[in-house]
């Protein structure tokens, strides 16, 4: 205990009791973290993850609060900033869609195909709550979405 002493006589403890994150921080550092698994999951075992990702939301489901859909899609956005690899489309929609999970709200990944300009093929995902698109919104009107 003498250690601890030590350490709150040099305030150092002070500062730690100050470190209390507040639900913003909890959704980016979420987003980070969530991000990062799924593009694991999505290069590793894609098929154990993909029925639980492509599930679509029930219409009679809560909706998300406008702050926290905003939040998320804030994260997201940022998030690949701190990324050692590009930012991908679909880790981003599922990490939105599990931050959304685990507070009880719903979301439904979609996927689409479309072709580039060169014409090599080209594949998006994007994540819809709440009747707005939190995640890949930028090029979905350049796919079609795949029927489920």
């Amino acid at each position: 205990m003498v250690l601890g002493g030590r350490l709150w006589s040099l305030g150092i403890g002070t500062s730690m009791r100050k470190l209390v994150m507040t639900e913003h921080d909890q959704v980016y550092l979420e987003a980070l973290v969530l991000v990062m698994c799924a593009r694991v999951a999505v290069a590793v075992c894609f098929k154990r993850v993909a029925p639980w990702v492509l599930r679509v939301r029930d219409a009679g489901a809560p909706v998300a609060p406008p702050e926290l859909e905003a939040q998320v899609q804030m994260a997201l956005d940022s998030v690949g900033k701190w990324m050692p690899w590009e930012n991908l489309c679909l880790p981003n929609a599922i990490a939105g869609k599990v931050i959304l999970a685990r507070r009880g709200y719903p979301a439904t990944v979609h996927l689409g195909v479309g072709h580039k300009e060169s014409g090599t093929m080209r594949a998006h995902a994007w994540l819809e709550a709440g009747g707005g698109v939190l995640a890949g919104g930028e090029s979905m009107d350049v796919v079609t979405v795949i029927p489920r």
